[in-house]
């Protein structure tokens, strides 16, 4: 079993002028597709079957439109659902594929035989009749927050009791089972797909290593309870090869600041500053911290860091270790309010703190964003959700706009996972967000390293294993 909070390897380098985000791209050939939630790439796509709408049952569920594609190494899936809701939680959607195009094996629906049949809601499913978990077909959803379009990749190299996809044209179709639900396309009919080997080319490797220099690297990592101590061969390892400039850990709970600051010195050597919440937030900077501010719950801790001379500002770094789960919704949803109302509050002249006008400003750590969409709004938008409590809404970025997302992906795939856990029902997903005042701040490369999904000439070449 393998369990990986990796959103404590999620990078990013802040560079002095040009948006570049080596996360993203565009690859010819059959469309691929990045899982991050940012359905754009899916333009090229035909739509693969349009539904007729007011057929949806009780749950509210009315099938709009559906897309597939590939690349050489996944089938990806889009779908419109006409109402908003968590994926991997209480609903009735099921995913029927025909993987052999022979409907005379499999669970008979929808005109086809379904070797494989997914139950979103319970995170289940079965192959060729047995039991299967996401582990075993590689799937994954986007996003991990309540939406009413996602898009599934599934691995076309899954063997779970034999290859998955043994015909190269599939047949599939969706149901709601509840109550009256809806199907797309029918009860009847089935949407065919036949999979373009062509060109579908895997994404370029980003390299681990700063494209620049005289950029600034900020890492976030939760190190799970201390974890730096407790296996220090494996966290050295990872700071070697990520070389960072700027650390927001979360979940050191035992060690103080200069503790923590030590760790940091052992790896690196060199002058180190810190800031210490006191519970569980570190922030360590080769730059000089000029002052520090609880946010006003205990989630978050905001630092000013003097950046080197290539930089025009300081950084304002908002540290976070949000509420996590979907139970702990309200909980998180006071809190991001919390760190946009501290935000609102530094940009505005004569509050508890006022900023230099144009600095720039990153909120990162472990977000946990499951749950209610609202969570993702508010820290994009400003549109705070408890006004009585927190104050009016605002426009968090200093041109007036929203703050920008960093879409950062794994090395080597399209995926932009920061949770993965073999030993959970729930699979992978990208639950730690990274924001940014994208008018004043320019991100040069960013990843979420994930050492398993790593070639062996990255492993080798940065010494992981």
């Amino acid at each position: 079993m393998r369990t990986h909070k990796i959103s404590g390897t999620t990078v990013a380098s802040l560079a002095a002028a040009g948006l570049v985000l080596a996360a993203g791209g565009a690859w010819a050939a059959a469309t691929p597709i990045e899982m991050n939630g940012d359905y754009s790439d899916w333009a090229p796509v035909a739509v693969a079957y349009d539904d007729a709408s007011g057929d949806g049952g009780g749950s509210g569920i009315d099938f709009d439109r559906i897309w597939v594609s590939n690349d050489g190494t996944h089938l990806f899936i889009r779908i419109e659902l006409g109402t908003p809701f968590v994926l991997q939680e209480s609903n009735d959607l099921r995913l029927y594929i025909d993987t052999d195009n022979n409907s005379g094996t499999g669970t008979s629906a929808a005109g086809l035989g379904a070797d494989l049949v997914w139950n979103f809601g319970s995170r289940s499913g079965t192959f060729g009749g047995s039991s299967v978990g996401w582990d075993n077909l590689g799937l994954v959803a986007s996003p991990a927050f309540s939406a009413d379009e996602f898009e599934l990749s599934i691995r076309r190299d899954a063997t779970p009791g034999g290859p998955i996809f043994s015909s190269n044209t599939i047949r599939l179709a969706f149901r709601d089972t509840g109550g009256g639900g809806d199907w797309i396309p029918s009860s009847s009919t089935n949407v065919s797909y036949t999979f373009d080997n062509s060109a579908a080319l895997d994404p370029p490797v980003i390299d681990l290593a700063k494209d620049d220099a005289g950029h600034v690297r900020i890492m976030t990592y939760n190190v799970k309870n201390d974890g730096l101590w407790s296996s220090t061969s494996e966290h050295t390892r990872l700071h070697e090869a990520i070389v960072p400039d700027i650390i927001a850990y979360q979940e050191i709970y035992s060690h103080d600041g200069t503790e923590t600051t030590d760790w940091v010195d052992n790896v690196f050597g060199g002058t180190w500053y810190n800031d210490y919440d006191g519970f569980e937030l570190h922030t360590i900077s080769r730059y000089p911290i000029l002052n520090a501010w609880d946010t006003g719950l205990d989630r978050a801790r905001a630092t000013l860091i003097d950046l080197p001379g290539t930089f025009d500002h300081d950084l304002l770094l908002i540290n976070v270790h949000f509420k996590c789960c979907s139970s702990g919704d309200g909980q998180r949803q006071e809190q991001i309010d919390d760190v946009m109302s501290f935000v609102r509050d530094a940009m505005s002249p004569g509050g508890a703190i006022t900023l230099a006008a144009d600095t720039p400003i990153m909120i990162l750590g472990d977000t946990n964003m499951y749950g209610d969409a609202q969570q993702v709004t508010t820290l994009l938008t400003g549109d705070i959700d408890d006004n009585g409590t927190y104050g009016p809404d605002f426009a968090p970025d200093w041109d007036g706009s929203d703050m920008d997302a960093v879409l950062s992906r794994n090395p080597a795939k399209r995926q932009t996972y920061t949770y993965y856990n073999e030993g959970s029902s729930y699979g992978p997903s990208h639950i730690d967000r990274i924001t940014v005042t994208g008018s004043t701040l320019n991100i040069g490369k960013s990843y979420v390293l994930h050492t398993p999904d790593l070639p062996a000439a990255t492993l080798s070449a940065y010494g992981l294993q």
